[in-house]
């Protein structure tokens, strides 16, 4: 494997193992070899048509793009359901300190009494 020192991570090429360890991600990546056979060249891979493998990823997504409205909006009344619950959650008023143990909806009746008062 070889890395274009020219790149982000590296100058000023102060401690390379150190900038490799913790500063390069996979962009500086030059050149590959896998059992004596190049895999990687100029950033490129030799062995993948990528632009190829990207226009059946995008035509995948394209496909798929109906299902997921279907989806979307077969969700629509959950969503509303919980976005109005998680708004009832914003309106209550809880201290920094209230621990569940603490909290009034966790004693006895005034529980039962709460759980109904919501519904």
């Amino acid at each position: 494997m070889a890395y274009r020192l020219d790149s982000v991570p590296f100058p000023p090429l102060h401690d390379p193992v150190r900038q490799l360890i913790y500063a390069e991600r996979g962009a500086s990546i030059d050149f590959v070899m896998v059992d004596g056979e190049v895999a990687l060249r100029d950033g490129r891979f030799t062995r993948v048509d990528e632009p190829r493998r990207l226009a059946e990823t995008q035509a995948e997504i394209d496909r798929l793009a109906v299902q997921l409205a279907a989806s979307e909006s077969s969700v629509a009344p959950v969503r509303t359901a919980m976005d109005a619950l998680y708004r009832r959650t914003l309106q209550a008023e809880i201290p920094a300190d209230t621990y569940p143990t603490r909290s009034p909806v966790h004693r006895g009746r005034r529980r039962t009494a709460q759980i109904r008062s919501i519904r």
